[in-house]
């Protein structure tokens, strides 16, 4: 029997596989923990929580931290480079050159961690 799975599950099936991919094959990741219990119990938490046909990206709010229901939050493509490139300003991330990562380390902007969940 075939499973039918609706445009927003679909959306967040994905999302969770790519999650999966990078704490499982990224280096980069290979301290960040996955503290979904499985993929049902991601859909299940964010499903009518995103809007999904805006195809936003999944982002842990602090990176210091796995991703969790805590940790995580929706941003458009838009404002999660700008997020990213804030953080790579302030010194915390890794970054990746022609030589390969180089990785930089400072605590999370307090801003960051104040906003809702």
């Amino acid at each position: 029997m075939k499973i039918l799975y609706t445009e927003e599950e679909k959306f967040l099936r994905s999302k969770y596989r790519s999650m999966e991919s990078r704490v499982r094959n990224n280096s980069y990741y290979s301290t960040v923990e996955n503290e979904y219990e499985n993929e049902r119990d991601f859909i299940e938490y964010w499903i009518g929580k995103v809007d999904y046909k805006a195809n936003p990206e999944l982002d842990r709010i602090d990176r210091n931290y796995g991703y969790s229901k805590l940790n995580n939050q929706w941003l458009s493509k838009a404002q999660h480079k700008v997020k990213s490139s804030k953080e790579r300003a302030n010194g915390h991330a890794t970054l990746f050159g022609q030589y390969g990562p180089k990785a930089i380390s400072v605590q999370t902007s307090d801003v960051l961690r104040s906003q809702p969940r």
